[in-house]
């Protein structure tokens, strides 16, 4: 599976995680999406041809609103190639990912169904601990959240969901529209892509 993603940057910082533009069988697909967003922000940011700090290839581009590395935007587009013709996945296989001399196993997500189902199992059988993720990144990254069911409901009487974010341990409580909207969180948009992992025991 071949995944496109851009993240935008301000002063070097990341603006928000990398969005998830689509997820392609083909590599030739994932080229033909990096080449729409790409000219889609030349567009946006009024570039008619890459300048001299900018660049393009195959696989990703880089575009900088200006030469100075200070008080700049920054488009950065990739294509990343995962795995998933096994379902059950070694993501960590070195010493840096090894948590506690342990290593992990982890299990794609299809849907969120498959993390719901996850969620009320380990209610009934772990006091309720949240469901480890993994969200596959760009340039190999990864962020890593918990999700469980929030005390709150939405105005349909569903439970919402409460999800924490390991990088900076914030905590959001998600309706399930929200859960999919990316201006709140990209974890709906990662889940349809097949960029989600479920951390197993």
């Amino acid at each position: 599976m071949h995944i496109v993603t851009v993240t935008k940057k301000y002063d070097g910082i990341d603006i928000e995680s990398a969005n998830v533009i689509g997820a392609y069988e083909s590599i030739w697909d994932a080229r033909s999406a990096l080449q729409v967003i790409f000219h889609k922000i030349c567009d946006k940011l009024c570039i008619e041809e890459l300048n001299a700090y900018s660049y393009q290839e195959e696989d990703s581009f880089l575009l900088r609103t200006s030469e100075s590395v200070n008080a700049e935007y920054k488009f950065i587009g990739e294509i990343t190639t995962i795995d998933t013709e096994t379902e059950y996945l070694d993501i960590f296989d070195d010493d840096e990912h090894d948590y506690g001399g342990t290593m992990e196993k982890t299990q794609k997500v299809y849907s969120l169904a498959q993390i719901t189902e996850q969620i009320n199992k380990n209610i009934e059988e772990k006091d309720g601990q949240p469901v480890e993720l993994i969200v596959l990144l760009n340039y190999g990254m990864y962020s890593r959240k918990s999700i469980t069911f929030a005390d709150e409901q939405d105005e349909s009487g569903f439970s919402k969901f409460e999800v924490f974010n390991h990088n900076d341990s914030t905590t959001q409580v998600l309706s399930l529209k929200e859960l999919f909207d990316v201006a709140h969180t990209n974890l709906g948009k990662a889940i349809n892509a097949g960029a989600v992992f479920m951390v197993l025991d």
